[in-house]
């Protein structure tokens, strides 16, 4: 499942192609509603997940509607042979909650990636994508990933310009408790950093752009449950916390 809608500032540089992660818990069909609140707790937008399963075919489609009439809405295809491949995804943003407005389309079969301006022009390239691409696909990632696994990476393709490459780390980091249904619950929590470095770096930084990692936390089992998400919905954004209805933390 697909609850990040966090996108990163990041270098031009070529990355080196990385392996898929494996399957160990197959995704099937399923819905749910989130919560996206903001850093005092309050409301700001509901999602809607609808994950449709048939047999190693997978179609998520996510979508956040915002109280001041803001919109993030994500499709994505994937497969799940052995191991996690994205097949394609569109992912826009628009709306006073949003700086600028964002419609950016991957087609892994032909690398072509599609960004459209408000006007609804599109800007189209064509490139040799990194087959451990995650966009859309990082929650589903992170169900599947060993608690006790070290440092691993995926590639992400950021809306900058024609589409910039970046990797993306991910490492343990600790628990954290809630209760679903009155019974409390422990969950591990991955923590996702975007790998930035050299004058990338600093004019980030000194841009106020640098993205702030984001915490995922998972509710282990041999169903596990993504219920909640703390980061950015985009680059120099407030922090949100996106939590699955029915489940409560302690603020």
């Amino acid at each position: 499942m697909r609850w990040l809608s966090v996108f990163f500032l990041c270098s031009g540089a070529a990355l080196a192609m990385a392996e898929p992660l494996p399957v160990r818990h197959v995704q099937g069909s399923m819905q749910k509603t989130l919560i996206v609140r903001s850093e005092t707790g309050a409301e700001i937008a509901r999602g809607s997940l609808q994950q449709v399963a048939r047999g190693t075919d997978v179609s998520l489609h996510l979508v956040y509607t915002f109280r001041d009439g803001s919109m993030d809405d994500e499709s994505t295809d994937f497969s799940q042979r052995g191991v996690f491949r994205l097949v394609r995804d569109r992912h826009i943003q628009k709306g006073p909650y949003f700086p600028r407005q964002v419609d950016v389309s991957v087609e892994m079969s032909t690398g072509v990636v599609i960004n459209r301006d408000r006007d609804g022009k599109a800007d189209t390239s064509k490139s040799k994508l990194p087959d451990d691409l995650s966009n859309g696909l990082l929650g589903t990632l992170l169900l599947n990933a060993r608690e006790d696994a070290p440092v691993f990476q995926v590639s992400y393709l950021a809306p900058v310009g024609k589409g910039r490459l970046v990797k993306l780390a991910v490492t343990s980091d600790g628990s954290g408790e809630l209760r679903i249904a009155e019974t409390k619950r422990t969950a591990h929590i991955f923590r996702v950093k975007a790998e930035m470095s050299g004058i990338t770096a600093m004019i980030a930084a000194a841009a106020g752009m640098r993205p702030a990692d984001t915490r995922v936390w998972i509710v282990e089992g041999d169903s596990p449950e993504l219920v909640r998400i703390q980061g950015q919905m985009y680059v120099g954004g407030p922090m949100v916390s996106i939590e699955m209805v029915g489940a409560t933390f302690t603020r």
